[in-house]
């Protein structure tokens, strides 16, 4: 007969997230991989892969210009360090798997399966559902997962979990005090997903409120950055907030992109860079990005709780 510890399965988890180039080369194979995303460019496999091939080439070289005006993105090492810090809070084996760059989602799943792992959590690095980025992360990893054995639960979304909510309050409280009117930054989505019932634009609705009851409801709006194609996309985006809030004669204006976990292209370029020189040509007397959570305690603190519950509730 097997003693209670010897029956309990061993656990582990992984991170998902869309991944981030740190060198030139892989520029070109993260974007043919992100357009390759059916999710991303919902079209019949026939078309859709030579499209991506087309879209990759032509994007590639603008797209390193930019990042190298940042120094590439540094979203891979962020993550291994939220992995360590969540293996230390829950005394769990935690492993990174990216969607479209290395470690591949594959190859993170090989490595629970070297650590003996039989049952596992796969928390993807979105707040906020969408079928556009958790939907795809949560296949890429059941897919993964199946081939391997490996029993997996999935957690779909903590929009409102309290260390994120915590966490993103800590970060932006200290710049209250000159009460900046505060503009909530999430990346957008094409229209037709939100036509077809995607969550995405409720989600970040109530990630938002959850932070602004906890300040004491400061002014403040939502806005979406990230477009990119000739489609019609979720809005208003950032560009167009700024330019409303300077008409009606906002002065300071601090930016919370608040679906995002990490630093990234989108905050280290986008946010910090491209848009400040909006606000700056706009004639804001202050434009202030605040960083994003990375590794926070708080946000690894809700994490644990949030690994512990889906395994309780798996039994």
């Amino acid at each position: 007969m097997k003693s209670q510890k010897e029956a309990i399965p061993k656990r582990g988890v992984i991170l998902v997230g869309m991944g981030g180039v740190s060198e030139k080369a892989e520029i070109r194979p993260f974007l043919r991989k992100l357009f390759s995303d059916p999710s991303i460019l919902p079209l019949p496999k026939a078309i859709r892969i030579p499209l991506a091939y087309i879209i990759s080439t032509l994007r590639a070289p603008n797209v390193a210009r930019h990042y190298k005006e940042i120094g590439f993105s540094p979203f891979k090492e962020i993550s291994e360090k939220q992995a360590t810090a969540l293996s230390r809070a829950t005394n769990l084996p935690v492993v990174v798997g990216m969607q479209y760059s290395k470690p591949s989602v594959e190859e993170a799943m090989d490595g629970l399966r070297r650590a003996g792992v039989e049952e596992g959590v796969v928390l993807p690095l979105y707040p906020q559902f969408s079928y556009t980025t958790t939907a795809s992360a949560l296949k890429m990893a059941k897919n993964a997962a199946k081939k391997r054995g490996i029993k997996l639960i999935e957690i779909e979304e903590w929009c409102t979990l309290d260390g994120f909510i915590e966490a993103w309050v800590e970060q932006i409280a200290p710049h209250m005090e000159m009460e900046p009117y505060l503009l909530f930054s999430a990346h957008s989505i094409p229209q037709r997903w939100v036509k077809k019932g995607d969550p995405y634009p409720n989600q970040v609705l109530a990630s938002v409120r959850s932070i602004v009851k906890r300040l004491g409801h400061p002014k403040h709006t939502i806005a979406y950055q990230s477009a990119v194609g000739p489609v019609e996309w979720l809005g208003p985006s950032v560009e167009e907030a700024l330019r409303v809030l300077k008409a009606r004669g906002v002065p300071r204006v601090l930016v919370v992109p608040v679906s995002f976990i990490s630093e990234h292209f989108e905050t280290l370029y986008e946010l910090k860079m491209v848009y400040a020189e909006l606000a700056k040509e706009l004639g804001f007397s202050g434009y202030q990005v605040v960083d994003a959570l990375n590794d926070h305690p708080l946000l690894i603190e809700g994490w644990s709780a949030l690994v512990k519950e889906a395994f309780d509730k798996d039994g």
